[in-house]
């Protein structure tokens, strides 16, 4: 997983450097690939070990940092995101309609947002992907992917 060091520190203020984070996440059971320049930043290259789902989004690296470092702090978005929300009900339910085919379908999750045009990303959303080794393409697509990032939760947009 790649990702620049600001993209983790949107989620925990940690002054370490991108040599020392790297040790962190060697020692707790990460595989540091390399650290490379992009777009002006250092950036990451991370081996997440197939049964570490977990930590296979920025936000499960941020988790594992707060774990090893909690000295370093979080910030108001890392709290937010963390947070179990709960289920929403609301307007959206009137209007789209999703009906589950299959029990192997445990959960399905949707938002209806309204009077959204699509164009370009802006310029830090793009290099946040260019970093994370992503290839920008239009604003919907991007903050899907974004948020996949983030996350480590694919989305996908319906017009």
């Amino acid at each position: 997983m790649k990702f620049s060091l600001s993209f983790l520190r949107d989620l925990i203020p940690t002054p370490l450097t991108s040599a020392e984070l790297g040790d962190v996440f060697t020692m707790v059971g990460f595989e540091l690939e390399e650290i490379f320049h992009s777009e002006g930043e250092d950036c990451l290259d991370i081996n997440i070990m197939a049964n570490r789902g977990d930590a296979a989004s920025v936000l499960g690296l941020a988790r594992e940092l707060h774990a090893k470092r909690p000295e370093d702090g979080a910030t108001d978005l890392f709290r937010r995101l963390i947070a179990d929300s709960g289920p929403r009900s609301g307007p959206a339910e009137a209007m789209a309609r999703i009906t589950i085919q299959t029990e192997n379908c445990t959960r399905y999750a949707f938002r209806v947002i309204e009077n959204v045009e699509n164009g370009d990303s802006p310029a830090w959303l793009q290099k946040r992907l260019i970093q994370s080794g992503q290839r920008p393409i239009s604003l919907l697509v991007d903050l899907t992917n974004y948020v996949m990032l983030e996350t480590g939760q694919p989305l996908h947009a319906f017009d």
